[in-house]
């Protein structure tokens, strides 16, 4: 009984003890206050800043360009040591890098002006990836009691908009643009000026309606023949500005020309100009207007045209050039004038189709031989026949063009007006004649 007695006895000794210990432990001095829970240090803080021109929230970034971000981070209670940026969970590349501090070379970067060790405020420019994606970026900063704060960005990297070269003509004197008229083989000038877009200029060519001119000759630049055609830029351009004179072509057609500015994109910009071809030659000598040739079955003695005075005559006169054909015995007087006309005394007549001729074509614009004589030589031959088997135009009507061939001369001649009557046969036709 007494050994029990005194096991239980040390027991509630060593119970009373040990609850004695831990409660002294927890107090201050013994007196039944708690002690203070130890804090933790403050640590740095970090973010992004909002600006004209910077990143500070998610974006969409072509891919392979370049953005900017301002980081400004403050320190806790311990000065910050290193600050790293982080690229879908890896250390970007310092490759891919700029800071707006030239002193740093690395990333992380190491805090070490003591300047900084209280606060950074830097700019930095990234270059994002080329492959289109979304990229999670974090800028971390750590201080000296390895306490670490953290920004987040989000970038989605898009197809980059690609923009051509931007090119204009001026138009101010004595420059040419739009459309202008000039001379066969003579040159005009352009004043041409250019900006890159999302590559640098690379080249300049010239075109005739479509078609590189192979001719450099043809070709110069602010007074200096072109070395090629097109021309290459080595080293590319950012802007360039350049005074292009092209000659024409000696053909007397009008003409497109273009200037095609390329960049190293493959992208390109054209400029066009319409250059109307100016006649040159002799002079047209004569020109007459009002002038009859009479119905061939009207009053004796007509029905003949002497197209180099533009008096009438007899349809057989040894002067005429043309003659009427007369009416159609068949038909009622109403409506019986052939209205049709043939080339006699050695004389030729052809269509002229205005339709086919140069733009601005008109019998008005005439001004040189050479040139009636062009439209002689390319004009209709008559294909229908009278009864006698000399070939006669179609029914003509006012504005019909006719060039006509007399030995060394050609005439051109349109019909400016008809009389038709429906009670007698002094119907004529109104000529106007050039030669």
């Amino acid at each position: 009984m007494f050994r029990l007695f005194f096991r239980i006895s040390m027991i509630g000794i060593l119970f009373f003890g040990l609850t004695t210990a831990c409660t002294e432990e927890d107090t201050l001095g013994g007196g039944g206050v708690p002690r203070p829970v130890e804090e933790e240090p403050l640590g740095p803080s970090i973010d992004l800043v909002a600006d004209v021109g910077l990143v500070s929230s998610s974006a969409d970034i072509p891919a392979g360009t370049a953005f900017t971000v301002r980081v400004s981070a403050q320190a806790g209670e311990a000065a910050l040591k290193s600050f790293a940026v982080v690229e879908n969970g890896a250390t970007m590349p310092f490759n891919r890098l700029q800071f707006s501090d030239p002193d740093i070379g690395a990333n992380p970067a190491l805090i070490l002006k003591e300047a900084d060790k209280t606060g950074i405020d830097w700019e930095i420019t990234i270059l994002a990836p080329e492959t289109e994606a979304s990229h999670a970026y974090s800028f971390e900063i750590t201080d000296e009691n390895d306490k670490v704060a953290v920004v987040f960005l989000n970038i989605n990297t898009v197809p980059m908009e690609v923009l051509p070269p931007s090119a204009v003509v001026v138009e101010e004197a004595p420059y040419f643009w739009g459309q202008k008229a000039c001379p066969p083989g003579t040159s005009f000038t352009m004043l041409v000026r250019a900006e890159q877009g999302s590559a640098p200029i690379t080249s300049i060519t010239v075109l005739e309606d479509g078609i590189v001119i192979d001719d450099i000759t043809r070709l110069k630049a602010n007074g200096a023949e072109f070395p090629a055609n097109p021309w290459i830029f080595t080293d590319g351009l950012e802007a360039l500005e350049a005074e292009i004179s092209i000659r024409t072509s000696e053909d007397g057609n009008n003409h497109t020309y273009q200037v095609v500015i390329g960049d190293g994109n493959e992208e390109s910009s054209l400029l066009s100009i319409d250059v109307i071809a100016e006649a040159t030659g002799t002079d047209l000598t004569n020109s007459l207007t009002g002038k009859l040739l009479l119905n061939q079955a009207g009053p004796a003695g007509t029905g003949g045209i002497d197209l180099f005075t533009g008096e009438g005559t007899g349809s057989s006169d040894s002067n005429a050039h043309l003659r009427d054909e007369g009416i159609d015995l068949d038909s009622e007087m109403a409506a019986n004038w052939k209205r049709q006309i043939s080339a006699i005394n050695g004389a030729i007549i052809r269509t002229v189709d205005p339709s086919e001729q140069p733009e601005g074509f008109s019998f008005g614009a005439i001004q040189f031989k050479e040139e009636v004589q062009s439209l002689f030589d390319t004009g209709r031959d008559l294909i229908t026949q009278n009864d006698t088997g000399r070939f006669v135009t179609p029914f003509v009507i006012v504005g019909d063009i006719f060039a006509v061939q007399q030995g060394d001369t050609y005439f051109l001649v349109e019909v400016t007006n008809l009389n038709v009557t429906e009670i007698d046969n002094n119907d004529y036709y109104e000529l106007s004649i050039k030669y």
